[in-house]
Protein backbone atom coordinates (compact mmCIF):
# COMPACT_ATOMS: atom_id res chain seq x y z
CA UNK A 1 0.00 0.00 0.00
CA UNK A 2 1.54 3.50 -0.78
CA UNK A 3 0.94 6.26 1.61
CA UNK A 4 -2.15 8.83 -0.48
CA UNK A 5 -1.28 11.55 1.80
CA UNK A 6 -3.50 14.02 0.47
CA UNK A 7 -6.44 11.38 0.99
CA UNK A 8 -5.56 10.74 4.94
CA UNK A 9 -5.25 14.25 5.40
CA UNK A 10 -8.91 14.65 4.11
CA UNK A 11 -10.01 11.52 5.91
CA UNK A 12 -8.73 13.42 9.15
CA UNK A 13 -10.63 16.37 8.99
CA UNK A 14 -13.89 14.18 8.03
CA UNK A 15 -13.38 12.13 10.86
CA UNK A 16 -12.58 14.89 13.49
CA UNK A 17 -15.78 16.92 12.03
CA UNK A 18 -18.33 15.75 13.43
CA UNK A 19 -17.06 16.37 16.63
CA UNK A 20 -17.09 20.35 16.36
CA UNK A 21 -19.54 22.95 16.76
CA UNK A 22 -22.08 24.10 14.83
CA UNK A 23 -20.34 26.31 12.31
CA UNK A 24 -16.95 25.10 13.40
CA UNK A 25 -14.70 23.87 9.79
CA UNK A 26 -12.24 21.23 9.97
CA UNK A 27 -9.73 21.65 7.78
CA UNK A 28 -7.72 19.34 5.51
CA UNK A 29 -4.83 21.47 4.78
CA UNK A 30 -3.33 24.42 6.47
CA UNK A 31 -5.90 27.56 6.08
CA UNK A 32 -5.22 31.72 6.32
CA UNK A 33 -7.39 32.46 9.53
CA UNK A 34 -8.87 29.44 11.27
CA UNK A 35 -11.25 30.46 13.88
CA UNK A 36 -11.47 28.92 17.50
CA UNK A 37 -13.13 25.85 17.45
CA UNK A 38 -11.67 25.13 13.77
CA UNK A 39 -9.79 22.28 13.41
CA UNK A 40 -6.28 22.17 11.20
CA UNK A 41 -4.86 18.94 9.49
CA UNK A 42 -1.00 19.57 8.80
CA UNK A 43 1.52 18.80 6.72
CA UNK A 44 3.71 15.72 8.13
CA UNK A 45 7.26 17.62 10.05
CA UNK A 46 8.37 14.34 10.69
CA UNK A 47 10.30 11.87 7.74
CA UNK A 48 7.81 10.07 6.16
CA UNK A 49 9.22 5.94 6.24
CA UNK A 50 8.49 4.16 3.34
CA UNK A 51 8.55 0.44 3.62
CA UNK A 52 11.37 -1.38 2.53
CA UNK A 53 10.26 -4.78 2.58
CA UNK A 54 9.52 -7.22 -0.25
CA UNK A 55 6.31 -5.75 -2.61
CA UNK A 56 6.55 -3.06 -0.80
CA UNK A 57 4.58 -2.82 2.96
CA UNK A 58 3.26 0.00 4.37
CA UNK A 59 4.70 3.53 4.85
CA UNK A 60 4.09 5.65 8.05
CA UNK A 61 3.45 9.32 8.36
CA UNK A 62 2.77 11.07 11.21
CA UNK A 63 0.39 14.03 10.51
CA UNK A 64 -0.42 16.86 13.23
CA UNK A 65 -3.77 17.88 13.88
CA UNK A 66 -4.38 21.11 15.17
CA UNK A 67 -7.66 22.10 17.43
CA UNK A 68 -7.36 25.91 17.47
CA UNK A 69 -8.37 27.38 20.75
CA UNK A 70 -7.90 31.16 20.59
CA UNK A 71 -5.45 33.93 21.48
CA UNK A 72 -2.89 32.69 24.13
CA UNK A 73 -3.83 35.91 26.57
CA UNK A 74 -7.92 35.36 26.27
CA UNK A 75 -9.67 33.25 29.31
CA UNK A 76 -11.99 31.65 26.76
CA UNK A 77 -8.93 30.07 25.42
CA UNK A 78 -7.92 28.16 28.88
CA UNK A 79 -11.60 27.70 28.75
CA UNK A 80 -11.64 25.89 25.23
CA UNK A 81 -7.98 23.90 25.80
CA UNK A 82 -9.62 22.60 29.65
CA UNK A 83 -12.63 21.43 27.84
CA UNK A 84 -10.79 19.53 24.89
CA UNK A 85 -8.31 17.93 26.98
CA UNK A 86 -11.20 16.72 29.67
CA UNK A 87 -12.81 14.92 26.37
CA UNK A 88 -11.52 11.90 24.57
CA UNK A 89 -14.11 12.33 21.56
CA UNK A 90 -11.64 13.74 19.36
CA UNK A 91 -8.97 11.02 19.64
CA UNK A 92 -12.24 8.34 19.94
CA UNK A 93 -13.46 9.90 16.75
CA UNK A 94 -10.20 9.53 14.55
CA UNK A 95 -9.48 5.91 15.34
CA UNK A 96 -12.47 4.42 15.32
CA UNK A 97 -12.83 6.52 11.58
CA UNK A 98 -12.42 4.11 8.48
CA UNK A 99 -10.02 6.13 6.63
CA UNK A 100 -7.69 5.23 3.27
CA UNK A 101 -5.00 3.79 6.00
CA UNK A 102 -4.05 0.35 7.45
CA UNK A 103 -4.25 1.66 10.84
CA UNK A 104 -4.14 5.10 12.86
CA UNK A 105 -3.07 6.03 16.60
CA UNK A 106 -3.55 9.46 18.32
CA UNK A 107 -0.35 10.37 20.24
CA UNK A 108 -0.27 12.18 23.28
CA UNK A 109 -1.52 15.96 22.97
CA UNK A 110 0.38 18.81 23.09
CA UNK A 111 -0.58 22.51 24.02
CA UNK A 112 1.48 24.86 21.46
CA UNK A 113 1.32 27.83 19.63
CA UNK A 114 0.10 27.70 16.31
CA UNK A 115 0.71 30.12 13.94
CA UNK A 116 -1.41 30.26 10.62
CA UNK A 117 0.19 30.99 7.39
CA UNK A 118 -1.21 34.84 7.69
CA UNK A 119 1.09 34.89 10.57
CA UNK A 120 -1.92 34.63 13.35
CA UNK A 121 -0.53 32.93 16.18
CA UNK A 122 -3.03 30.98 18.67
CA UNK A 123 -2.83 29.09 21.55
CA UNK A 124 -3.94 25.26 19.65
CA UNK A 125 -4.10 21.30 20.53
CA UNK A 126 -1.85 19.42 18.64
CA UNK A 127 -2.72 15.78 18.10
CA UNK A 128 0.22 13.95 16.29
CA UNK A 129 -1.41 11.35 14.14
CA UNK A 130 0.67 8.05 13.57
CA UNK A 131 -0.90 6.43 10.12
CA UNK A 132 0.15 3.59 8.61
CA UNK A 133 -0.86 3.28 5.20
Amino acid sequence: MTLQLKSVMTDLAAAAQPELDAGRTAFPRPVEAPLPGDVVVGYPTEPIAHSQTFRRGLDRATVPLFVICGPPQDEATQTAVSAWLASGSLIEAVEAYAGTWQSVLVRPVVIQEYTTPAGVTQMALRYDIDVLS
